[in-house]
């Protein structure tokens, strides 16, 4: 059975990938961003679902997360947190939407 976590991690990776891929324009920009757009849908649910296993209220930041989980999710966590950050660096817009 996967776990809230095990199941935000794979949608926060799949952002990652998205990300890279919008970053090296090896794909359509548009194709990218509205599957990022779906894919935030499917993150925001993972993020309520752990957040409830840990005691949250819903629509947690991923740094809530990262803090208030234990080893080694909070170090999972705070990568996917960094290397979202880093690939929203110069697009506040998108730091906001993708909720890190």
């Amino acid at each position: 059975m996967v776990t809230p976590m095990e199941r935000l991690s794979t949608v926060l990776w799949h952002q990652r990938e998205l990300l890279t891929s919008l970053e090296h324009a090896h794909t359509d920009a548009d194709a990218v961003r509205h599957e990022l757009r779906r894919t935030e849908v499917l993150r925001a649910v993972a993020a309520d679902e752990a957040a409830g296993a840990l005691g949250l209220g819903p629509c947690p930041t991923l740094a809530e997360l990262a803090a208030r989980s234990g080893s080694p999710w909070s170090e999972v966590l705070a990568d996917h947190h960094a290397a979202l950050t880093a690939a929203g660096a110069g697009q506040p817009s998108l730091v906001d939407f993708l909720r890190v």
